[in-house]
C-alpha cells in the first residue's frame, strides 16, 4: 500500500505533492493541540491562508 501511494503522490507536480504534504502536517499539528478536525468541512486552504499572513 505505502508504494501505491508513494507512486500516486510521485506522479503529481512538485505544487501538489508540497500543498499534500503541508495539509497532513497541519491535520497532525492541529490534532496533536488536542483540536478535533472534521475533514469533510474543514477549508485546508483558508486555514493555511489564514497562519500563513498571520506569521509575517
Amino acid at each position: 500500500m505505502h508504494e501505491r501511494f508513494a507512486t500516486a503522490l510521485m506522479s503529481r507536480s512538485e505544487t501538489f505533492r508540497v500543498g499534500f504534504m503541508r495539509a497532513v502536517f497541519v491535520y497532525i499539528q492541529i490534532t496533536l493541540e488536542g483540536c478535533e478536525v472534521d475533514p469533510n468541512s474543514w477549508d485546508v486552504l483558508d486555514y493555511l491562508h489564514q497562519h500563513a499572513t498571520s506569521s509575517h
